[in-house]
């Protein structure tokens, strides 16, 4: 039998795009609707991109692995179209850099630039705080 909650998200998509983007109801309808879902896919394989169709790959694998939302949800809340996430996890060479980001973070992934052959967590000291997420340095 369908909860109330399966049975209500067609209808509640359609007014979550009301809400900000970092709205309480926007995050309770993703984490309602991720602990909806029974369908398992594999764990995405996180690490070094190099091309816009990987990034696109891992995003989509994240998206359905960890967060089981579909393409049109993730639209809503990260406040961009359905054809534009479409085209992102298809790896879309020239897809917006800033609306790529913005998906991204939406998502619960950081993205981080670093000299080649250091990882993230190898920072020197300093450099991590400076160049954390959200920080503007």
């Amino acid at each position: 039998m369908p909860s109330l909650l399966s049975s209500l998200s067609g209808i509640f998509i359609d007014y979550i795009a009301l809400f900000p983007y970092n709205s309480p109801v926007r995050e309770f309808y993703i984490e309602a609707t991720m602990a909806t879902k029974r369908v398992h896919h594999p764990a995405p394989a996180y690490g070094r991109v190099n091309t816009a169709a990987q990034l696109g790959r891992l995003v989509r694998d994240h998206r359905k692995g960890l967060h089981q939302v579909t393409l049109t949800q993730t639209a809503s809340v990260s406040g961009v179209g359905p054809r534009f996430i479409s085209e992102l996890e298809r790896g879309k060479d020239t897809a917006e850099l800033g609306k790529a980001l913005h998906v991204i973070q939406q998502l619960g992934l950081d993205v981080w630039v670093v000299p080649r052959g250091v990882a993230p967590g190898n920072l020197p000291a300093g450099e991590a705080e400076r160049s954390s997420p959200g920080t503007d340095t």
